[in-house]
């Protein structure tokens, strides 16, 4: 006689970003910090320029949301990446390693804070400007129309 299979009831948590995870607990947290995220991203302006083209911000706003995202990030992986500590969010390069820890671990948290660094790397923090991709923050000579957003 062959085996009986039975029919098992699992239960999953989704959060708002469309993650799955088998623990409520986790769940719960990484919406927190999802959350978290949002609130410091939202201080940016909506959209992008259009290719090839910047546009002017407040340079403190911008570096008060990089601060932000640095903290959490810090707070996160501070321990997994001790060297990290030692640094402040304008003594790490936007081009960096972090980037790259973030964007190639398969952690649903990493997910969204990778893409808040990538928005990040829009930016140049030195004189304010977001550009349409992070190429024309290396090379600003080829971006080519003001846009002025308020």
């Amino acid at each position: 006689m062959g085996k009986v299979w039975e029919v098992k009831t699992v239960t999953r948590f989704q959060s708002d970003d469309g993650i799955l995870f088998d623990d409520e607990h986790k769940c719960r947290k990484h919406q927190n910090l999802i959350g978290k995220i949002n609130v410091i991203m939202m201080q940016l302006p909506d959209g992008k320029p259009g290719d090839g083209k910047f546009a002017q911000h407040d340079k403190a706003v911008l570096r008060a949301v990089k601060e932000a995202i640095w903290e959490l990030i810090l707070s996160e992986y501070g321990n997994s990446f001790p060297a990290w500590k030692g640094y402040t969010s304008d003594g790490i390069g936007m081009f960096s390693i972090v980037g790259r820890v973030l964007g190639e671990s398969n952690c649903p948290l990493n997910k969204a804070l990778n893409k808040a660094w990538g928005t990040l790397l829009c930016y140049d923090f030195d004189n304010g400007k977001q550009y349409s991709q992070p190429y024309f923050v290396l090379h600003q000579d080829e971006a080519r129309t003001l846009q002025v957003q308020a």
